[in-house]
């Protein structure tokens, strides 16, 4: 079953942390913003917040705001062995207006920022939506998605790939990201299991 189009100056697909914030940005001109989970409530990778994402923020006039919500603030980061803690980072050094460490589930930034964005009535977000396809129109590309076992096309005058790392945009339009590797692991610890990773 397919639906009619939606029209829009820009679909954006991924609602993760640069999904939400190009939304937020350009809400005033027409965004719909495209998720492919029903919620936020699951796993990230990532639940801190760095100075300069802060200040970023509180350009937007954001960062007060965030703030209210219940978060910690790493200032200093060490290293314990063998009974003997050495710091290695001391955030309060930088400068910064905020010098620390936001420590913030990104399921409640991602919720934040996106409702902040619902205050503009040109913004709209489908959560649960698939994106199955690209197709061309005659304002370039646009994208089927998939809601609930029914088809859409969005027709937007530019669309943002912002769906992660196994992006499916990338893959419609068949292009191959080149492979690097960098000089670290990462251990994450969470309460019973420990999960590795390679960055």
């Amino acid at each position: 079953m397919t639906d009619a189009n939606f029209n829009t100056t820009y679909g954006i697909v991924g609602a993760g942390p640069a999904g939400v914030i190009a939304a937020y940005l350009l809400a005033r001109q027409g965004v719909l913003l495209l998720e492919a989970h029903h919620d936020f409530d699951r796993d990230f990778r990532g639940d801190t917040i760095h100075a300069g994402i802060m200040e970023l923020l509180d350009e937007m006039g954001l960062a007060e705001e965030l703030l209210k919500l219940p978060h910690a603030k790493m200032q200093t980061l060490g290293l314990t062995a063998n009974g003997v803690t050495q710091q290695i980072v001391d955030f309060r050094d930088t400068g910064s207006r905020f010098p620390y460490v936001t420590m913030m589930p990104q399921c409640q930034f991602l919720e934040f920022i996106v409702d902040r964005a619902r205050a503009f009535n040109t913004f709209s977000i489908r959560m649960g939506a698939r994106v199955t396809g690209l197709t061309t129109t005659g304002r370039g590309y646009g994208i089927e998605f998939k809601e609930d076992g029914v088809v859409h096309t969005v027709v937007a005058d530019l669309i943002i790939a912002a769906d992660g790392r196994h992006s499916t945009i990338r893959k419609l339009m068949e292009l191959h990201p080149k492979q690097t590797s960098v000089p670290m692991d990462v251990l994450w610890f969470r309460k019973h299991s420990l999960i590795y990773f390679r960055t």
